[in-house]
């Protein structure tokens, strides 16, 4: 004799199951990506400590100093936003030249090329500024600046965590 009786399906189960086996590599991929992801900075880029950006040297001139240099950037508004307007159309040009078809590896250059120009210039007229407004500060004013500029960077480089090195 043979069990006419059938069981009820179910389906769902494995469903569940696979979805369950899902979630758990995706889990242990998680914990294992972290672990061995090493040291990173979790607060973003910062620039290298002996790198003295823009900002670093405004924010070490005297107060007395940095209202000239705030004037200068009030007074060329109009060009910091007609150099920012370029830089978009830079990028979108190279956005452009990434995604053709057929890819073209000189529009991509030139696209970089017309950036690093554009982003030259730019530190070329700021650094202008820094020289004239440095330029009406007596010696000892440009000796506090250069200190106050080492300060800062000894500061950075101290809130710096070294990189972990794994054997």
């Amino acid at each position: 004799m043979t069990d006419t009786t059938q069981k009820p399906k179910r389906g769902w189960v494995k469903y569940v199951l696979i979805i369950s086996l899902g979630l758990n590599l995706a889990v242990v991929g998680m914990v294992l990506g972290a672990a061995f992801s090493g040291g990173h900075d979790r607060k973003g880029f910062r620039p290298p400590p002996d790198v003295s950006g823009m900002h670093s040297l405004l924010r070490a001139l005297p107060e007395s100093k940095r209202s000239d240099a705030r004037q200068y950037f009030r007074d060329n508004r109009a060009k910091m936003k007609q150099t920012g307007q370029h830089l978009r159309a830079t990028a979108l040009d190279a956005r452009s030249a990434i995604v053709a078809d057929p890819f073209d590896p000189a529009a991509l250059s030139q696209a970089f090329a017309v950036q690093r120009e554009t982003l030259g210039m730019t530190a070329v007229d700021a650094h202008n500024a820094f020289v004239s407004i440095i330029s009406t500060m007596t010696l000892e004013e440009r000796k506090a600046y250069v200190e106050a500029l080492n300060e800062r960077r000894m500061r950075r480089a101290k809130d710096r965590k070294p990189p972990k090195f794994k054997h």
